[in-house]
């Protein structure tokens, strides 16, 4: 049996790290009356993702970071799609849905 660590992730090119753990933490940066991040949550609900939601607004940090950008997807703290997210990027991103 080979010595050291086993990688607990594998990085797909172009795509988010996956954890082999299982589940991965979804955030969805949002703020009230934004109709894209409205659209972007109904499209990661029907693919059985039900992710955190932290508005921009109500902290700073993320205010700093994301005010211009909202809606924001982070996966695992990593940014994979922004502004108008679209089915294809989230199941490039997270796949085509829960087994």
């Amino acid at each position: 049996m080979p010595k050291g660590p086993i990688p607990a992730v594998r990085k797909a090119p172009n795509r988010t790290v996956v954890n082999r753990g299982g589940g991965v933490r979804l955030v969805l940066v949002t703020r009230q009356g934004c109709h894209l991040c409205d659209e972007a949550l109904r499209l990661l609900r029907s693919l059985g993702h039900d992710p955190e939601l932290a508005d921009v607004d109500a902290d700073d940090r993320l205010h700093d970071l994301y005010d211009w950008r909202v809606p924001v997807l982070l996966v695992d703290d990593r940014v994979t799609a922004e502004g108008r997210i679209t089915l294809r990027q989230l199941e490039k991103t997270l796949g085509k849905g829960l087994q």
